[in-house]
């Protein structure tokens, strides 16, 4: 399961914006699929690799409704600054690329205050039963 959906991105970023930012070629109006479906690979991995060897067990699993969007939204932060940051520079500058560098700012700084101990996230913690405990450094 996917953190975020190509649906989710659209309706923050737009769906006009999505598919401009995931057809390199320009020859439709879509966007590619396997762009986008890469941009929710690689937002997926960014954040289970931040949360690997950490306080929770990822990938994240049965999260509440609060939590979904909280990671969700950090998906959709990084979809946009993938495909956005993967396209050639030239042309029409684009009004949301900083937008989308400050949304994935903020998505590094909130994972790290859940990371740090400062904010909880309702998901299943590291026991002994799912691995061991965790093993990076926790900073309070």
């Amino acid at each position: 399961m996917s953190y975020a959906t190509q649906k989710d991105a659209e309706d923050r970023w737009g769906r006009e914006n999505i598919a401009t930012w995931g057809n390199l070629d320009g020859d439709t109006a879509a966007a590619r699929k396997d762009r986008v479906d890469a941009a929710i690979r690689y937002a997926d991995g960014y954040i289970n690799d931040r949360f690997r060897g950490g306080r929770y067990t990822v990938p994240f699993a049965a999260l509440d409704t609060t939590a979904l969007d909280v990671v969700r939204t950090w998906a959709t932060a990084l979809v946009a600054w993938w495909l956005r940051g993967s396209r050639p520079e030239g042309g029409e500058a684009d009004p949301l690329a900083e937008a989308i560098s400050n949304a994935k700012e903020a998505a590094d700084d909130e994972m790290g205050a859940y990371l740090s101990g400062q904010r909880s996230l309702n998901a299943q913690p590291v026991t002994a039963g799912s691995g061991g405990r965790a093993t990076a450094p926790v900073v309070v």
